[in-house]
């Protein structure tokens, strides 16, 4: 019955021993690979994405290179922009800023590793189960670069 399967289900999820496979299995994501995803050139354009895409449905604040703590759409929007007018590359290095990688990572394509993995854990269409990302917040720290 349904009963016995949610409370199977339910069971499953209070085990350590699922909590800790849980675990691992997102311990396995490495920082390099985040990163080496987010860096190369034609991925450039998810910098503009976020702020057209994203600035407006996700809360933001963005620490200016001076330390500034900027809250108000309209002033991250125009911090932002000023970080793509400097360019996705630095053309001393030949790579990418850092500034740009970090506006290009600020949206919901940061989470999709994550929510990938707890969807092969938790989704159970059966059961009518879901995972969903209700409220998503970022700190942008440009002051740290």
């Amino acid at each position: 019955s349904i009963v016995v399967e949610l409370k199977q289900y339910h069971a499953d999820f209070a085990d350590p021993q699922a909590t800790e496979e849980l675990n691992e299995t997102l311990l396995d994501k490495s920082l390099t690979d985040l990163l080496a995803y987010y860096q190369p050139e034609d991925k450039a354009q998810m910098a503009q994405y976020t702020i057209d895409s994203e600035l407006d449905r996700l809360d933001y604040t963005l620490v200016s290179a001076t330390g500034e703590r900027l809250s108000s759409k309209r002033a991250i929007r125009l911090a932002m922009n000023e970080v793509l007018d400097d360019g996705a590359i630095d053309l001393r290095t030949g790579a990418a800023r850092p500034s740009h990688v970090l506006l290009r990572m600020a949206n919901q394509s940061l989470a999709a590793d994550v929510l990938s993995v707890l969807s092969e854990y938790l989704l159970r269409p059966d059961l009518e189960t879901a995972v969903i990302v209700k409220h998503m917040a970022f700190v942008i720290d440009l002051q740290k670069l």
